[in-house]
């Protein structure tokens, strides 16, 4: 593996397939440990690891996006990286139950997730209106919630709905 690194021509690569070539990379580092890695992964999701489990994880994702090429500083950003997450996460997932030669399925499933994150990253960036809907939604949600709105009486209301 580490000479298929150190070897590794990305110049003649594609955005997508330097992903896959960073997550698979990444995932084949840890398949000595296999059988050992839902139990990592259990330890992970304790409430007292969360924090640097999902900090590991951010920093995972922005380090393939940035040597895969990305160097955006707009939303994109965060596109990206969160769809890069999310397909890194299911491949790691999708692995521990495979049994294929050279984990040939997983690496297949990881295809399958590239090509899916293509597809919903163009759907998100060249729609403002559809990523606007979804910051709209979640800024109502965290609004409902917040204090400010907890402790509101008849009146408040009232008086708001009037303006």
């Amino acid at each position: 593996m580490k000479e298929d690194i150190e070897c590794a021509d990305f110049s003649s690569l594609s955005y997508p397939d330097k992903l896959h070539f960073g997550v698979k990379t990444r995932l084949c580092l840890m398949s000595p440990y296999i059988s050992y890695w839902p139990q990592a992964m259990l330890l992970g999701l304790k409430p007292v690891n969360m924090s640097t489990t999902i900090t590991q994880l951010s920093a995972i994702s922005d380090e393939i996006c940035f040597q895969a090429g990305d160097k955006s500083t707009d939303m994109t950003w965060y596109t990206k990286r969160g769809l890069l997450l999310k397909t890194y996460l299911l491949t790691e997932t999708h692995m521990l139950g495979d049994k294929s030669p050279d984990f040939k399925d997983t690496w297949e499933f990881l295809d399958r997730r590239i090509a899916e994150m293509e597809i919903a990253e163009s759907i998100i960036n060249h729609a403002p209106s559809f990523g606007g809907s979804i910051f709209t939604g979640l800024k109502s949600i965290i609004n409902i919630a917040s204090p400010t709105n907890l402790n509101m009486d008849d009146t408040i209301i009232l008086n708001k709905q009037k303006n």
